[in-house]
């Protein structure tokens, strides 16, 4: 028996064609299995990415509380400084997260802040989001409007990297490059 008789017999060839057709290659295909994302999720792997950062940095302090937790890690010349402060899932809606992530995402990396921080705000009805990518400082900040004056912080992450080689900014270090296990937010 050659090939082609092998291929002819029923019990052994395909009975539907697999694959694409010329009309649908065209047509997004949507996996039911393909999760499009939960913010909150992805806020909360981030403040684990950072925490995870320094390893190597000698531990100043370190608080770990209800929703959050604060670190300070120093190396030979510099040290940083870790803040975040999360609220429960479901408090803030998720379209806040994904906004605040998405602002600090198209945040510009700006040099050392010359006394005011260059600071990207949007505001979503009663949420102020904040976004902050300095040389020295990395920010995303949710809060919520109390009254006119004061904003009651919800979720925070807050990097602050304090360089000890005085103004010597050839030698100094930033945010905005890789050290330890360090590569950004995202």
């Amino acid at each position: 028996m050659n090939w082609f008789e092998i291929l002819k017999n029923v019990g052994i060839k395909q009975t539907q064609r697999q694959g694409i057709s010329a009309r649908q290659k065209d047509e997004d295909f949507v996996f039911e299995d393909e999760d499009e994302g939960d913010c909150y999720d992805e806020f909360v792997r981030m403040t684990e990415r950072v925490m995870a950062s320094f390893p190597n940095g000698s531990k100043l302090q370190e608080y770990k509380g209800s929703k959050g937790e604060h670190g300070e890690y120093a190396y030979d010349d510099f040290y940083i400084r870790v803040d975040y402060n999360l609220e429960e899932k479901g408090k803030i809606p998720d379209e806040i997260y994904c906004a605040a992530i998405e602002l600090f995402k198209s945040s510009r990396e700006m040099p050392y802040s010359q006394g005011q921080p260059n600071r990207n705000r949007r505001i979503i009805g009663d949420y102020h989001i904040g976004a902050i990518k300095e040389t020295d400082f990395y920010s995303i900040m949710i809060t919520e409007m109390q009254n006119a004056d004061i904003d009651h912080v919800l979720s925070l992450m807050q990097i602050t990297l304090t360089d000890m080689t005085f103004g010597n900014e050839d030698e100094g270090h930033s945010l905005h490059k890789e050290f330890d296990n360090w590569r950004g937010l995202f």
